[in-house]
């Protein structure tokens, strides 16, 4: 790594005037034995404040995928305060383009580029910028995000300052990947306990309180017209029995706002623990890739996909174990459902071309999700497989 000299002391004044604050000398790599396994941000900010020290340059950002966006998680050098958290599309701007190609973009004038409006006000008309540079972060290939690094005044990016900073991203990554993992998993958690708390407002607290004011409504009827007092009682227990059944379904109009209906491995997820608590097979579910929204449309035939051939597996497959695995790739999101059940070899045909069916008149749920998935551009396959039984597959483009 080129020796490039670690800035301290109280602050630098730069060409604007003002005077940005700078850290403490750190370390030169950042690893798991200086860092350990840290939350997101604390993690990104350190990450900034590193390479801001270490190379002396206007301008870093963290910037990390969220979904289908790009969502600047630390900032170092920054003028302004509208930077943090900023959100773009995913393939928009140097950071979609560093994210899509996984390699490092340089640009000379960030001005003359047609990056996404709210971008170019914040970085170019209230920071400045002008020359800047995305270093991606990826392990095994999977893009996390880019670390920006940003000058002002039209001075050039160093190539030893992308050079360090690439150094700096190689090693960082595989620290971005774990704590990525651990958001979504504490993410992922917090949406079953959600849902299931939704479950039970709606499968058995709102059915309760139905019932308490029908009991109190048949009593009402059921007692002389003279029994004032009980009638009194009765109706006041109606009243709030039907004030807290609204009451209850306002919650989970409310708790439905975290259901997320679009999030392709929670629908599956819950497809994959249904099937599991309904029949008693396990079913081993993995996710690759960095998930990501892909709409409800293709998540509803995604979806649809899975429950149906996790249907066929309980009817037609004496299956010992099923495997349903999801992969998010640059361009699509597969899913595949592969049980090890053996079936009669006559049964995976589909009506109109194309293979698989289970016997009994499964082809139909199978055909029609074909056409589904033909509308969307994307595919269902149906084959048999290396352990005897069948994989359902089909795919999605995820591109415009």
């Amino acid at each position: 790594m080129t020796d490039l000299p670690a800035h301290s002391g109280a602050g630098q004044q730069n060409h604007d005037g003002l005077v940005r604050p700078r850290v403490a000398s750190m370390p030169r790599v950042l690893t798991f034995a200086s860092l350990g396994l840290m939350e997101l941000d604390p993690l990104a900010a350190r990450i900034a404040d590193h390479v801001y020290s270490l190379l002396g340059n206007d301008l870093v950002n963290v910037t990390l995928l969220d979904k289908d966006e790009l969502v600047v998680r630390a900032t170092a050098g920054n003028c302004t305060d509208e930077m943090e958290g900023m959100r773009f599309p995913s393939r928009t701007g140097l950071g979609g383009l560093t994210v899509m190609q996984r390699r490092s973009v340089i640009v000379s004038d960030y001005a003359e580029v047609d990056w996404p409006l709210p971008l170019v006000h914040v970085m170019v008309e209230r920071e400045g910028i002008r020359a800047a540079a995305g270093i991606p972060f990826f392990v095994n290939a999977e893009a996390l995000g880019l670390l920006f690094i940003g000058r002002r005044g039209g001075r050039p990016i160093p190539a030893a300052h992308v050079k360090c900073a690439q150094e700096v991203t190689s090693a960082v990554s595989p620290l971005i990947g774990a704590s990525m993992q651990l958001d979504r998993a504490v993410e992922a958690a917090r949406t079953e306990e959600r849902q299931r708390f939704a479950n039970q407002v709606h499968d058995e607290l709102i059915p309760l309180l139905f019932g308490i004011g029908a009991a109190a409504r048949r009593t009402r009827d059921l007692v002389p017209r003279d029994a004032v007092e009980v009638i009194s009682h009765t109706e006041s227990i109606e009243s709030m029995a039907s004030s807290a059944n609204s009451l209850a379904r306002n919650a989970l109009g409310t708790i439905g706002q975290w259901r997320a209906d679009e999030d392709l491995v929670f629908r599956i997820r819950a497809s994959a623990d249904r099937f599991s608590a309904r029949t008693g097979r396990p079913v081993s579910f993995g996710v690759a890739g960095v998930p990501f929204a892909v709409g409800r449309a293709a998540t509803e035939a995604l979806a649809g996909v899975v429950t149906e051939a996790l249907n066929n597996v309980f009817k037609h497959a004496p299956a010992s174990s099923v495997v349903l695995t999801l992969t998010f790739g640059a361009d699509s999101v597969t899913v595949a459902v592969l049980d090890d059940g053996g079936g009669t070899g006559a049964d995976i045909r589909l009506p109109g071309g194309g293979s698989a069916a289970a016997p009994g008149g499964a082809r139909y749920g199978l055909a029609n999700l074909k056409h589904r998935m033909a509308l969307l551009g994307g595919s269902l396959e149906v084959g048999r497989n290396e352990d005897g039984g069948v994989t359902v597959g089909a795919s999605v483009s995820t591109l415009p």
